[in-house]
């Protein structure tokens, strides 16, 4: 499994970039070892995934819905995946949605974090949590083009923890372990961001 690189990785190309930057640029390498700009970078990555990947896959009849369905997953960042909600607003079926999140979990483009339970007489949410595997894609798809931006956003509180749990999944992955992450949120809505 090879993700965008780790804060580790892009601190090894010189000073770190502030947490607004490194959220907006995010982590793929053509940024850091090319100097590519991100915008035109995550622009052209869209356009491709999604002309030629996902259509491959899906056969997708309305290329428009599929890009819908992509900036509404941005906008639910660190959120509970809601599929009635996200279909409601697509003009597609859950059972459509539950696939094309399934699609962009298979393609690595989010990640999906579980809630952990245990029976507990089934009071806890089992929604998972949507994640970017990049952050700066989130940050395109969302139209934040720059720093400034950043904080200022509405969905930063879930840009930034997209950053941070991202980048402890790379760090296990990057060391050969299992994901083994969750979150925990009970029926009250008292919540455990990430449990490893």
């Amino acid at each position: 499994t090879l993700l965008p690189f780790s804060i580790e990785e892009v601190s090894s190309f010189g000073t770190l970039p502030s947490r607004e930057e490194l959220i907006l640029k995010g982590f793929m390498p053509r940024i850091y070892d090319e100097k590519a700009t991100p915008r035109l970078l995550y622009s052209n990555y869209v356009a491709t995934y999604v002309e030629r990947d996902v259509n491959a896959i899906l056969s997708l009849k309305d290329r428009r819905q599929f890009e819908v369905f992509l900036r509404l997953m941005a906008g639910r960042v660190g959120q509970l995946v809601n599929y009635e909600s996200i279909a409601g607003e697509v003009g597609v079926s859950a059972v459509t949605v539950k696939s094309w999140v399934s699609v962009l979990e298979a393609c690595y483009l989010i990640f999906t974090l579980p809630c952990y339970y245990r029976n507990f007489g089934k009071r806890f949410v089992k929604a998972p949590k949507v994640y970017f595997t990049d952050v700066g894609l989130c940050c395109h798809l969302l139209g934040i083009r720059d720093v400034g931006q950043v904080d200022r956003d509405p969905a930063f509180g879930g840009l930034f923890e997209n950053m941070v749990i991202m980048d402890i999944l790379k760090s296990r992955l990057n060391r050969g372990l299992e994901p083994d992450m969750y979150f925990v949120r009970d029926y009250k809505g008292f919540e455990v961001d990430l449990l490893v």
